[in-house]
């Protein structure tokens, strides 16, 4: 009796604890089931969102596109229908009659009308006019398109000389050198002189795209007036080397000199341009035995006739050196005076009716020395 009393008890734990553990482990599995729904409505609700956004930005693109497409079509027939209607030629123009009325029972004119689809030719606007070009800026020297280059140098020569002349840096050789007949001829000399130092000027301007002026004055200190010594102050006055103006047509090949330089038969390094003469480089300004040079006034015309090819003409100014020497003109011929107003008086001054002519022709091949011919009358 007492058996059966505990079966029951315990089945009945065993049941219990059974349902108990049934319901602990079912008790997560519908926590998950109730809480798993939020979470995913949100996101497929986000990402739907996104597809319909991406699928509304694609509608949008294919639609523009179409409608860009249909306009770059437009605009192709037009220019099409425009370049046709330019090359097509034109009629003549028909002159204005007077409008005559149709005769009674007669059959009016055909009216064509005019074809659709051609554009007319476009009308050129006329182009606004260029706006008011303001003049440059002229430079040169203050303003005036003249460009001054200043030159010249500073020289302190010596000068040695085994026989004795009594001269400055410029040496004598046709009447100056003593013989044996003379005490100077057995003395020596030696001087210092700074007479060389050089000033110039340069003015050149453009009167046109192909015209060029230009002015030029030399000068230095060899003038020695009646009253310049070296015992004391050495003062020695400037003289006029040099004093010219030139006028230049590019265009032409046309060259006009006048004034003060080197006569045209003087060698020149290139062509017959001013300043450009071929002078021996020596301290004495004399040079050498044979240089043929006077700096004398004229008036000189160049004209280039093909590249390197050139030919000159100038009217210089006469000065004829007679030597007399043992057989001196008869009396009363006349061939030298002493120097008037504004000459030097000391000094002899030829008898000169007519200006020397000297006439040049320059040949200058390429890569090639200068060869230059030149005859005077």
């Amino acid at each position: 009796m007492m058996s059966g009393t505990r079966l029951p008890i315990r089945i009945l734990r065993y049941e219990l604890t059974v349902a108990i553990g049934l319901g602990c482990t079912m008790l997560p599995i519908s926590t998950l089931a109730q809480t798993a729904t939020p979470v995913d409505d949100p996101i497929k609700q986000l990402q739907s969102e996104i597809r319909n956004v991406q699928k509304h930005y694609e509608t949008e693109i294919r639609n523009i596109q179409k409608q860009h497409e249909s306009e770059i079509r437009n605009l192709q027939r037009q220019l099409d229908d425009l370049k046709a209607a330019q090359a097509a030629p034109k009629p003549a123009p028909i002159p204005p009659t007077a409008s005559v009325a149709p005769a009674p029972g007669a059959l009016a004119p055909l009216q064509i009308p005019p074809a659709a689809g051609i554009l007319p030719p476009p009308v050129q606007a006329a182009s606004p006019a260029p706006p008011a070009v303001t003049e440059a800026k002229r430079g040169g020297w203050l303003g005036s398109g003249i460009d001054l280059t200043l030159g010249g140098y500073i020289e302190a020569a010596s000068i040695y000389r085994t026989r004795n002349e009594t001269a400055d840096i410029s040496s004598n050789f046709n009447t100056a050198i003593p013989f044996p007949n003379s005490p100077n001829y057995y003395l020596t000399e030696l001087r210092f002189s700074a007479h060389q130092t050089r000033l110039d000027l340069l003015a050149q301007g453009k009167v046109g795209p192909d015209t060029a002026l230009a002015g030029y004055v030399e000068s230095d200190f060899q003038s020695a007036p009646a009253d310049s010594n070296s015992i004391e102050s050495n003062s020695y006055t400037p003289r006029l080397r040099q004093g010219y103006a030139t006028l230049d047509r590019k265009d032409l090949g046309f060259h006009l000199l006048g004034g003060q330089v080197y006569t045209l038969l003087t060698m020149f390094n290139h062509d017959m341009t001013p300043r450009q003469e071929d002078i021996p480089l020596t301290i004495d300004g004399q040079y050498v035995v044979g240089f043929t040079w006077t700096r004398n006034p004229q008036f000189r015309v160049v004209k280039e006739l093909d590249e390197g090819v050139s030919v000159g003409f100038s009217l210089e100014s006469p000065q004829a050196l007679l030597f007399n020497g043992p057989n001196a003109p008869l009396v009363p011929t006349t061939v030298s005076n002493p120097g008037g107003n504004h000459l030097n008086p000391l000094a002899q001054y030829s008898t000169d009716i007519a200006p020397d002519m000297v006439a040049k022709a320059v040949f200058e091949p390429a890569g090639a020395i200068t060869s230059s011919m030149a005859s005077a009358a």
